[in-house]
């Protein structure tokens, strides 16, 4: 018997995820159904859970723009069902989901500046994502991932690839000392990343205890408490008393972080 309906978590208003049973989705010309077999949980998610819109526009509908919805970005699964005009898929691959998918007409995208596409979509915003059994994917979305990583390796692949962008545009090099503010996925990322460009220090604001073991455990010793007070003069005086000369802010928020972020860069950073 062929399997009609599917698990899919669907925000139905803040702090209430439901479990339902709803049709498998057919893909469309160019698309792909893939299996999930794992999926992440993104700081956006959490913040669509929780009742925090950023994204929402002004006098916009929360019911329309963010409830009825199933989430998730950062997944990694097996191809389904390949679409018709899918030609470099077959069923059976190990794939990762990459989320944003671009127009590939406006300006942006004509010149390679996908993420900066004028009408950027989002899987797992805009398209259902992969907090579901099944999803659909255009097949440009979708990577091929060998046998010797895993599923869930593969879903914080999407963060890993921040990490990689991030430090390869601050041009980290082995004589530069490097911060990072946040540690979270991406500052985690950032930190492996930087560590790998051999970066000489890393210093890191850590907020809770769990992510301050995770970094300790990446070798990194200069840890701080973002809370505690005179913190830039001590970042400041622990660099050589000259400051870093990369700041990445993993933080994700506006404001003061910034203002810090800034203020312990040394001259020319």
């Amino acid at each position: 018997m062929v399997k009609k309906y599917m698990k899919a978590a669907i925000l139905v208003k803040p702090g209430n995820m439901e479990v339902r049973e709803v049709p498998i989705p057919e893909p469309s010309y160019g698309w792909v159904r893939i299996k999930v077999k794992a999926c992440g949980i993104c700081g956006s998610d959490m913040h669509y859970y929780k009742g925090n819109y950023p994204e929402l526009e002004p006098d916009s509908i929360i019911e329309e723009k963010v409830l009825g919805k199933t989430y998730g970005h950062e997944a990694a699964g097996i191809v389904d069902k390949p679409g018709e005009g899918v030609t470099g898929l077959k069923i059976g691959d190990r794939v990762v989901v990459i989320p944003p998918f671009s127009c590939m007409k406006c300006e942006y995208c004509r010149v390679g500046l996908y993420e900066d596409c004028m009408d950027l979509k989002i899987i797992g915003y805009e398209y259902p994502g992969g907090f579901a059994e099944y999803m659909n994917v255009p097949d440009r979305n979708l990577f091929v991932i060998p046998d010797d990583i895993s599923f869930e390796e593969a879903a914080t692949l999407d963060a890993l690839t921040v990490g990689v962008h991030a430090v390869h545009r601050g041009g980290v090099s082995i004589s530069d000392r490097v911060a990072v503010l946040g540690a979270g996925a991406i500052g985690i990322a950032l930190i492996a990343v930087a560590k790998k460009a051999g970066a000489r220090e890393i210093f890191v604001t850590a907020k809770h205890p769990l992510q301050r073991r995770i970094v300790e455990k990446m070798g990194v010793s200069k840890i701080y408490d973002p809370g505690e007070k005179g913190l830039a003069k001590k970042i400041i005086s622990d660099a050589c008393s000259m400051g870093v000369d990369c700041v990445f802010e993993s933080v994700g928020v506006k404001g003061e972080v910034l203002e810090f972020g800034v203020s312990i860069l040394r001259k020319g950073g």
